[in-house]
């Protein structure tokens, strides 16, 4: 599951806000499954095909507590 977000405008204090930002947020069924999609080679094509848009790149691994 894939869910581009872009920060919502509010005046809640502790907010930072970047509209240059597009946080994706994806549902994994495991940490092996990301690494393999990290891998892959439609994923490989994809970062040469959007170098030139994207300054930086983090991942965040979560879970539900």
């Amino acid at each position: 599951e894939y869910y581009p977000t872009i920060d919502l405008p509010t005046d809640i204090g502790p907010q930072q806000q970047d509209s240059r930002i597009v946080t994706v947020i994806e549902k994994w069924d495991s940490v092996d499954h990301l690494n393999l999609h990290l891998i892959a080679s439609h994923m490989q094509e994809y970062r040469k095909k959007t170098d030139q848009m994207v300054d930086e790149v983090t991942i965040k691994v979560l879970q539900n507590v």
